[in-house]
C-alpha cells in the first residue's frame, strides 16, 4: 500500500466521520428539551426554618417566560408561582449550590452559585463511550472503540476501568484514575 492510498483512505475516513459528527450534532441540537426539574434542598439547609418578611411589590418575568424555558404545565397555568430569575448553570464538574434571593426593597430576584468540596467518597456510576477514526503505528484507516466506567469518586480523583479495541488487532483493557 503507498502514501496516496493511505491519504485518500484517510480523507474518506475523516470525510465519514465529519458527516456522522454533524448528525449527531444536528441530533442533539434540534431533540426535545429534557423536563425541568424541581431543585433538592441540601440536607444542612432542609431543616433550617424559614421567616417571613415584609414586601411591597416583586419583580417578575412575564408568564409566557415559564413556557418558553420549559416548566412544567402545572407550574406555567398557576399564576400565584412567578418567575424571579433565570440563569444559565455553569458546566463543571464539581458540586454547586444555587440560591435564588428576592431583594424584598426592589422586588429583583437573582440566583447565587456557590461552590461545594467533593465529597470524600461518591459512587456516582458513569458509562462513557467512543468511536475514532485515524492512524497509529502500524497502519492508517484504524477505527478505534473505546469505553470507560466510573464506579467510584474520592474526593476529585474518579476511579475508572476501561477498555479499547482497534480494527488493526490491538486492544487495551486497564484501571486507573483521572482528575
Amino acid at each position: 500500500m503507498n502514501w496516496t492510498d493511505s491519504i485518500k483512505g484517510f480523507v474518506v475516513g475523516a470525510a465519514a466521520a465529519s458527516l456522522l459528527f454533524a448528525g449527531l450534532w444536528a441530533w442533539n441540537e434540534f431533540q426535545p428539551s429534557l423536563p425541568a426539574s424541581l431543585g433538592e434542598t441540601p440536607n444542612e439547609i432542609a431543616s433550617t426554618p424559614t421567616e417571613t418578611v415584609p414586601c411591597k411589590t416583586a419583580q417578575a418575568l412575564p408568564s409566557s417566560v415559564k413556557e418558553d424555558i420549559g416548566l412544567p404545565p402545572a407550574v406555567v397555568k398557576n399564576e400565584q408561582e412567578r418567575l424571579i430569575a433565570v440563569v444559565n448553570v455553569p458546566q463543571v464538574d464539581f458540586p454547586m449550590t444555587a440560591g435564588a434571593l428576592l431583594n424584598t426593597d426592589t422586588g429583583m430576584g437573582q440566583i447565587y452559585f456557590t461552590p461545594q468540596p467533593y465529597p470524600w467518597t461518591a459512587f456516582n456510576p458513569r458509562w462513557t463511550f467512543g468511536g475514532f477514526y485515524g492512524i497509529n503505528d502500524k497502519e492508517s484507516g484504524v477505527v478505534m472503540g473505546q469505553a470507560h466506567y466510573q464506579f467510584v469518586q474520592v474526593k476529585r480523583l474518579h476511579v475508572t476501568a476501561t477498555g479499547q479495541v482497534d480494527t488493526s488487532s490491538r486492544w487495551f483493557i486497564g484501571v486507573g484514575g483521572q482528575f
